[in-house]
């Protein structure tokens, strides 16, 4: 059936007859050497601009859109459109310029997470080879360092306001500060506004006790 109808209907019209994803029903055909070079129309161009410059990664897009990645890849290469979009920079340009430096990539991925913030990925190709490099939004980037900058590790937070480090991740866990995440690591960070937040919760808690 795939014979028939995928070289006439195309990708998406055969897939939804079959019931399968555009992935699966594409992946098919290929195993049996049924393939289709379909052209990109001027609607679908406009997409793709559209979709790139939101700063989604070529897999997303081309899931998006059913193509594949090297149909994508292609088409942004001879559109000439550019490899990072507008509004975000390379991962390691965004580590040199947020004052990391040439190596501090692994740090700045791990303040991104942390924030909660995306990291996304383009794939490039030379000479044969698959190159994948990452690429930020340059907002994020600076939130989430900005964001970094105000955190300090639960011990020296504990030193500075006299108590023990179990104490005071008691007392944020409390007021649900911390994530599973923190509950369970040894190495992470806290914000100083979470810290203010546990104190006067637990001076709180005192003065009602006092209080009854």
């Amino acid at each position: 059936m795939i014979r028939e109808y995928y070289r006439k209907r195309g990708l998406s019209a055969t897939a939804e007859m079959l019931g399968r994803t555009p992935a699966t029903t594409c992946w098919r055909a290929k195993r049996l050497g049924v393939q289709i070079r379909k052209h990109w129309s001027p609607e679908e161009f406009e997409q793709l601009k559209n979709l790139w410059s939101m700063g989604l990664s070529i897999n997303r897009i081309a899931r998006d859109m059913s193509r594949s990645t090297s149909a994508v890849e292609s088409q942004l290469k001879k559109s000439k459109l550019s490899p990072v979009p507008d509004g975000f920079e390379y991962l390691s340009t965004a580590s040199i310029r947020s004052g990391f430096g040439p190596g501090g990539g692994n740090t700045l991925r791990r303040i991104l997470r942390m924030r909660g913030y995306t990291i996304r990925v383009v794939i490039s190709r030379a000479r044969g080879k698959h190159w994948r490099r990452h690429f930020v939004d340059r907002f994020e980037v600076d939130d989430a360092v900005s964001w970094w900058t105000q955190t300090e590790t639960l011990k020296s937070a504990a030193t500075r306001e006299g108590i023990c480090a179990e104490t005071l991740k008691r007392w944020l866990a409390n007021i649900g500060a911390l994530s599973k995440r923190q509950k369970s690591g040894k190495h992470w960070r806290i914000h100083e506004d979470d810290t203010r937040r546990a104190m006067k919760a637990r001076a709180a808690a005192k003065q009602e006790m006092v209080t009854v």
